[in-house]
């Protein structure tokens, strides 16, 4: 696996305080290592803001910012426009993410020399058996080329992902 290519996840993190210590170890210990994490404090009022700092402080990845409380999609156009990598990523601040989930995207990224690779996932609380399956995934996941959600936003098209749907701007980047 090549990881030369600088993946820059970003977090936005609102009121999560009893998860977020899950999600962030999730994203140090993935198997893909060339990666800058973008967590954005989006005003949070609990203790979400204490626990980022103190991650960065323990690894030299992370880079946090603290902003107003703008919303999910302000915080990641935010995190956008500072961020360095050749490929970007959004998780959810309330997620957990698998080991290999940047290196399964950029994986596929690169065997089919695409802008963006994406899968379904679904939340762990969601998953039950239903008829003998298991239910439908509830959103997706992606990592695509910085110049491609650059390309996006200038000309406005919206990428959508379920629950962050009703957010909109402007300038407004969906996951």
């Amino acid at each position: 696996m090549n990881n030369n290519n600088l993946v820059s996840v970003i977090v936005p993190v609102y009121k999560v305080e009893n998860y977020l210590r899950d999600c962030l170890d999730s994203i140090v210990n993935q198997t893909y290592k060339n990666l800058e994490i973008i967590l954005v404090d989006d005003g949070s009022p609990d203790q979400s803001g204490a626990i980022c700092e103190e991650y960065a402080r323990k690894d030299p990845l992370i880079t946090v910012y603290h902003t107003e409380n703008k919303g999910q999609a302000h915080a990641r156009n935010f995190a956008l426009d500072r961020c360095r990598g050749d490929y970007v990523t959004f998780i959810d601040s309330d997620d957990i993410a698998k080991n290999n989930y940047v290196e399964r995207l950029y994986t596929l990224m690169n065997e089919y020399n695409a802008d963006m690779s994406a899968f379904a996932a679904e939340n762990f609380s969601n998953l039950h058996e239903e008829g003998g399956g298991i239910t439908r995934p509830k959103y997706f996941v992606c990592l695509l080329r910085k110049l491609y959600a650059d390309s996006c936003i200038n000309q406005r098209k919206h990428l959508t992902r379920g629950r962050t749907a009703n957010y909109s701007s402007e300038r407004s980047l969906k996951m």
